[in-house]
């Protein structure tokens, strides 16, 4: 980042960014297990617990998602980066100076969701 200027361009950030996506492939791995599933299943189904009370008392506060919806938010942000950068792509004067690396990028996505996915 230190290194941008006011020419760096957004195809030039997801180029720099995209890699770090791969770390999800463990999230995913662990999000998606039965023992993840079997731990909130619990959670949920004590009617007094602490934990229980306690996430409701945030979400009402905070308006936020529940437990399980926020443990599958890191697993939807590959995806929505990859509709977001076909978006911009699609917006995009072929003659841009970032239309290239705009698909560049899109390519790099498109290829670390298959890494995380496998």
């Amino acid at each position: 980042i230190q290194h941008y200027t006011i020419n760096t361009t957004l195809g030039d950030t997801l180029l720099d960014f995209v890699p770090y996506f791969r770390m999800y492939r463990k999230y995913v791995e662990n999000a998606e297990s039965e023992k993840v599933r079997d731990i909130i299943k619990r959670l949920e189904s004590k009617r007094k617990s602490k934990f229980k009370q306690f996430c409701q008392k945030v979400c009402k506060e905070s308006k936020c998602l529940p437990l399980p919806a926020l443990l599958i938010t890191p697993v939807q942000r590959i995806p929505r980066y990859r509709l977001l950068v076909q978006e911009y792509i699609k917006n995009t004067n072929e003659h841009h100076p970032d239309y290239g690396k705009l698909e560049t990028a899109l390519e790099r996505i498109k290829e670390t969701a298959n890494f995380v996915n496998e």
